[in-house]
């Protein structure tokens, strides 16, 4: 079940569709993204809410030594498993002190006119952070990275849309947040940090089967405690074993990892030790303050 009533602009136009929308095997309508006023909230629990920060970033580029030019963030609210209050983004930009590349103008629409003279609201945002609980975007290891780096006194927990919710064992399809809107049978124009943000607030605002909002599942995996392991020292000979064992290669560390249950750790630390005699297994514990931070 759907939390919001699907735009349409008029009696005639719904009719167009829902004979669409029958042919399911001809067609796919797309919607555009719900307002806020048009999201279905529940009644506010008296007590136990938690209020997540959505986050998005627009940034000069992808490596370490870029920088964020564009940030966004929207709130919502949950309690009881259900989202109760919610808050469209804000967004605020920030010059660089660079021209942007043609590639970066090109996704982001963005120009160095645009972000001329601009600075971060600093005192703005600590106000709107003020209430939140944790931080949430889509690739959080990527967000998270640029957050820290330009305001350290953010310190919230973060939890990641994307590897913190088992999309797959929900019935999705895609890896990729426009793909995942569609699946819901939404657009919408991407990579504004604004948008963005909004975007995956909807996304995240939308039930799990079983009934809570999908940011009900985001906020109780980011609380468990994992353990951390890292395949140090393992062959290049290795890597097709350990990629089928579900580890990913860290390229900034240079090493194999994987996130388990504290329960499974002694069991990978075995497999570890047994796939190969110059493996040296690193174990570190992680929670939603360090694991998309490092």
């Amino acid at each position: 079940m759907k939390l919001y009533d699907q735009p349409c602009a008029s009696a005639a136009m719904r009719l167009h569709v829902q004979a669409l929308e029958a042919r399911a095997e001809d067609y796919r309508v797309l919607h555009r993204l719900p307002h806020a006023d048009e999201i279905w909230l529940s009644p506010t629990p008296s007590t136990g809410t938690v209020t997540i920060g959505v986050v998005d970033v627009e940034t000069t580029g992808l490596t370490e030594n870029d920088q964020m030019v564009e940030l966004a963030l929207a709130k919502v609210v949950i309690g009881d498993g259900q989202i109760v209050d919610l808050k469209p983004p804000i967004s605020m930009l920030e010059d660089p002190g660079q021209p942007l590349s043609d590639a970066v103008k090109h996704v982001t629409r963005l120009e160095d006119e645009d972000l001329h003279g601009q600075r971060f609201d600093e005192d703005l945002l600590a106000v709107e952070m003020g209430d939140v609980d944790v931080l949430v975007a889509f690739n959080a290891a990527f967000d998270a990275r640029f957050v820290r780096e330009r305001f350290p006194g953010i310190r919230h927990p973060w939890v990641c849309a994307l590897r913190d919710f088992d999309w797959a064992g929900a019935g999705y399809h895609s890896r990729n947040q426009g793909g995942l809107l569609a699946e819901l049978g939404h657009f919408y124009t991407a990579h504004r940090a604004a948008a963005d943000a909004w975007a995956l607030l909807v996304l995240i605002a939308n039930s799990a089967p079983d009934g809570r909002a999908i940011a009900a599942h985001l906020v109780e995996r980011g609380q468990r405690t994992d353990v951390r392991l890292s395949a140090s020292g393992a062959p290049f000979q290795v890597k097709d074993d350990l990629k089928a064992a579900g580890y990913r290669w860290q390229a900034d560390r240079r090493v194999w990892r994987i996130d388990v249950a504290e329960a499974d750790a002694s069991a990978q630390v075995d497999f570890l030790r047994a796939l190969h005699p110059s493996i040296r297994p690193v174990v570190e514990v992680v929670d939603w303050y360090n694991r998309h931070c490092c």
